[in-house]
């Protein structure tokens, strides 16, 4: 039920907002964020924790950890996860060969051209000058 993330750095504070619920978070800080959030002994939905220059966002309950700078993002995923996953971060099958698995199966040899094989078209980026066609 992800509704997306947005990241941004305001004097030190990093405000997240994860399926629409806001948190700012201070430098050095781990906040705790529960199914309800009036109630700490309902189950713990994800910890968000600003170190640095990086946001980590972890949920063990999914055993998934996301860390941003705000320019790029490193997703690790538990082994219970292996051989299940398919997309741009890999089909996580251990098998370097057929990381490059595009979503119809095809096995691409360019990270170039395996990127592009789940882009979805849009007028807006072509109109922006942005295509990659």
């Amino acid at each position: 039920k992800n509704q997306g993330q947005q990241w941004s750095n305001e004097q030190e504070k990093v405000h997240v907002a994860i399926d629409g619920r806001q948190v700012e978070l201070p430098h050095l800080t781990v906040h705790k964020t529960y199914q309800d959030d009036d109630n700490q002994d309902s189950p713990l939905l994800f910890t968000l924790q600003n170190i640095g220059n990086k946001v980590k966002v972890e949920c063990d309950r999914l055993g998934l950890t996301v860390e941003t700078d705000g320019q790029g993002v490193e997703v690790k995923i538990s082994n219970s996860y292996r051989g299940k996953m398919a997309g741009l971060c890999g089909n996580f099958d251990g098998e370097h060969h057929s990381e490059y698995e595009g979503p119809n199966r095809e096995v691409y040899q360019s990270p170039f051209d395996f990127g592009l094989s789940y882009r979805i078209p849009s007028r807006e980026c072509h109109e922006q000058g942005k295509s990659l066609s």
